[in-house]
């Protein structure tokens, strides 16, 4: 009876498709083995401006894989007045350095040019070498965010923020910072351009799989992915297959189909943010933030980086030293 029932959603499922050409449908395949044991934080009841966010003396953000060196990353620390720590360390010797230290406003990116990038607010977009040298502003004036290298490191994407009639906000920029096309297409939040050469973009309530070349929509995908809350994170793994971060765990996204395969588990007190894949395809770097309620409306707030291993389904916490 289960495999008639699945049997027929997948019919369904295939003649929305072939009746919609705007929006894809979801097809949800749960893993057999999947039993959530992640509690979810209570509800408040009545009215409320919601829990106070109380973060934890160490709190580390936006880990990345260097595209050059399964065996280096690279994340944030979180440090006094809003300032950040960024640092290269190597999973194998343990060796940690500091690669830039001050404001940073969003999330960087690293290139397989060798080059790391970001935006320090209305300072500019700069970039910088893993070793921490060559530091320099590439695009100034402020109002360039959201940089994001395409595969081979040599272009970025950027959103130009306050435009108005006469700009584009999709930007496509070269190492040197030169610019080199606009594409009207706000892609304000999440936009990833990493493995293969169309840019995976939120857009309002939408989300969109764009060509950047021929400035074509290719799909256009429901940014809540069959949940109540957008998508947080997107991780191309190849030309086909995503990775991605909702409320309730971690889907791989069939991204042509619709198919969505729950890899892991999640709720409101365990979030994944993943970052990207390393150069094989094979593992996938997040952080882990998990939410502890505390007296009244506080919340705990913990972080950590994990990797996760897209074959064994499993992840691994990296212990930072």
């Amino acid at each position: 009876m289960k495999n008639f029932i699945v049997y027929i959603t997948l019919i369904v499922g295939t003649l929305l498709c072939s009746c919609r050409k705007d929006k894809v449908p979801f097809v949800a395949q749960e893993n057999a083995s999947d039993t959530c044991d992640c509690q979810p934080i209570p509800t408040i009841e009545g009215y409320s401006t919601g829990y106070n966010h109380i973060h934890d003396s160490v709190y580390l953000s936006f880990p990345r894989f260097n595209p050059n060196n399964n065996d280096e990353i690279m994340f944030a620390e979180w440090g006094e007045n809003g300032q950040r720590i960024l640092y290269k360390y190597n999973l194998i010797t343990k060796s940690k350095s500091i690669i830039f230290e001050g404001t940073i406003f969003g999330t960087p990116d690293w290139g397989k040019s060798g080059w790391i990038i970001f935006t320090r607010g209305y300072d500019g977009l700069f970039r910088v070498r893993p070793d921490g040298s060559e530091l320099s502003l590439l695009v100034p004036g402020g109002t360039q965010f959201h940089p994001k290298f395409n595969e081979s490191g040599d272009k970025f994407i950027t959103y130009h923020g306050f435009t108005d009639a006469g700009f584009y906000p999709g930007k496509i920029w070269d190492i040197e910072g030169d610019l080199l096309d606009s594409i009207n297409i706000d892609w304000s939040g999440l936009s990833v351009w990493q493995k293969q050469n169309n840019i995976a973009c939120r857009v309002n309530e939408t989300f969109l799989i764009v060509d950047p070349i021929n400035k074509e929509t290719l799909k256009t995908h429901d940014p809540y992915f069959g949940t109540n809350t957008l998508v947080s994170s997107f991780v191309w793994l190849n030309e086909n297959e995503a990775l991605i971060s909702l409320i309730d765990g971690v889907y791989k996204l069939q991204v042509w189909t619709g198919q969505l395969e729950k890899l892991v588990c999640g709720c409101s007190s365990q979030r994944y943010y993943c970052g990207n894949v390393n150069s094989d395809g094979t593992k996938v770097i997040c952080n882990k933030l998990s939410y502890k309620k505390m007296e009244g409306l506080n919340l705990l707030v913990t972080s950590s980086i994990v990797i996760f291993d897209i074959d064994n389904m499993s992840f691994e916490e990296i212990e930072i030293e």
